[in-house]
């Protein structure tokens, strides 16, 4: 496979990541307007074709095509807004795109304007190349605070694109080592979100000597309850083959109606991860009320963080509330839900992923991957995309080091890693480019 058209290019891809990390696009506020106009001159410097669309004063959305007409195209699908970095918590400042130690480093470097550059990189050396391809890239605004300034504001105007179509995203690509032996994940489905208020309440009492006990034994037991797991949950699709992957690989026993026998003969670090996939959790992340706050009446308020497996929808999720909270004297509101989804498994594509990796990385295996976290993947269900989150990174990021920079401190990307993604991705698109993937 001839890359040279992509050695072309990758020469001022550091250059162009660096520039991209200095433009703050903190969100909040966002302000992602002047990384868009970035990433637009150099794509109409390339002969690219482009499509800005305003959602807000300094907020949008850009489509780069390698044509002006595209029909049902190939989806390249990133975003340029960022979590905020505090910088005195940061070995290098995280906004001045520092390039030290083989290492890019800065706030986006894996959360995604990395992914935003590779996928240009590759738009740009299939340009060179005189690319057939029906393909676009779609950079968005807003992912990480709920995307109504982004992809939600774009599918209004463009979701036709999105229909039946492959989408290539964030959330894949790290490897997970295990006994040596590298599983790149391929994200093909996130977990569900839901975020509940509880009020538990009763009357103040007046007698400090005769208090009201009742809304604290609620709490007890609310708490008790929602830690436990749910019964006869099912494993997921993708949860499914992947862990039968591993074990098939690895020569361990897996059983599907006890995954938790396998998972912890895996390594440790990867436990609280594999666990994760296999049952739809609750975290507890704000509580008030008591005495102190006159304004509960003795009662309290919780705030909780449900990660649910796919295939739980709003209704099946306030059953499972409602059935929790029976004979208890508490209230909920479900302030938001977004149901998670699976992409249908197609084991063809996922080994050309894995042909091509060995290439490179000869003992590499692909297995698919059910994200505990969320991005615009999940606002492609009504569409039918089949969405995969990868971009492979080297060995030398493997998940279990990358999740500890996603949104956290000293998030970098060794130049190595950034490179391999973008040849992996190159030789993707040329298969698809050639007929290789339906």
């Amino acid at each position: 496979m001839m890359l040279n058209s992509l050695e072309v290019v990758e020469k001022k891809a550091i250059e162009y990541l660096s520039n991209l990390i200095k433009i703050n696009t903190s969100n909040p506020p966002g302000d992602e307007l002047s990384a868009l106009l970035y990433l637009e001159k150099i794509a109409k410097q390339a002969g690219l074709k482009t499509e800005l669309f305003k959602t807000d004063l300094n907020r949008g959305n850009l489509i780069i095509s390698l044509k002006q007409n595209y029909t049902s195209p190939t989806v390249l699908l990133s975003h340029v807004d960022v979590v905020p970095a505090d910088s005195s918590e940061w070995d290098v400042p995280p906004f001045e795109g520092i390039v030290k130690d083989k290492y890019i480093w800065g706030r986006g470097t894996i959360d995604t304007k990395q992914l935003t550059i590779i996928h240009l990189m590759v738009m740009i050396a299939l340009k060179k190349d005189k690319s057939p391809l029906d393909l676009i890239m779609v950079v968005t605004s807003d992912e990480e605070a709920g995307s109504e300034f982004g992809l939600l504001a774009l599918l209004k105007k463009k979701g036709s694109l999105f229909i039946d179509s492959l989408v290539f995203n964030e959330g894949g690509g790290f490897p997970l080592i295990i006994n040596e032996t590298p599983y790149y994940l391929a994200e093909m489905g996130q977990k569900g979100v839901a975020r509940v208020k509880f009020t538990f309440e009763s009357q103040f009492s007046e007698n400090p000597y005769l208090p009201n006990h009742e809304p604290l034994t609620d709490l007890i037991k609310f708490h008790q309850r929602f830690s436990e797991p749910l019964v006869n949950e099912s494993l997921p699709d993708l949860v499914t083959y992947m862990f039968q992957t591993i074990a098939t690989n690895e020569d361990l026993h897996f059983d599907r109606e006890n995954p938790a026998l396998f998972i912890e003969k895996l390594p440790s670090e990867l436990h609280r991860l594999l666990h994760a996939m296999t049952k739809t959790t609750f975290a507890f992340t704000r509580w008030r009320g008591g005495r102190a706050r006159k304004e509960f009446q003795n009662g309290f308020e919780i705030l909780l963080d449900s990660r649910t497996l796919p295939y739980i929808d709003r209704t099946s999720f306030e059953n499972i509330v409602t059935e929790k909270l029976k004979g208890l004297n508490v209230k909920y509101e479900i302030l938001s839900f977004s149901q998670g989804y699976e992409t249908s498994l197609d084991r063809d594509l996922l080994s050309i992923f894995e042909n091509l990796l060995q290439e490179d990385v000869s003992i590499a295996r692909i297995v698919p991957f059910l994200s505990i976290g969320s991005s615009d993947g999940r606002h492609l269900l009504p569409y039918r995309s089949k969405v995969y989150g990868y971009c492979p990174t080297h060995l030398d990021l493997p998940f279990h080091e990358a999740i500890k920079m996603v949104h956290g401190r000293n998030e970098k990307i060794s130049i190595q890693s950034f490179v391999f993604g973008m040849k992996q991705m190159y030789k993707i698109m040329k298969a698809i480019e050639k007929g290789d993937v339906a």
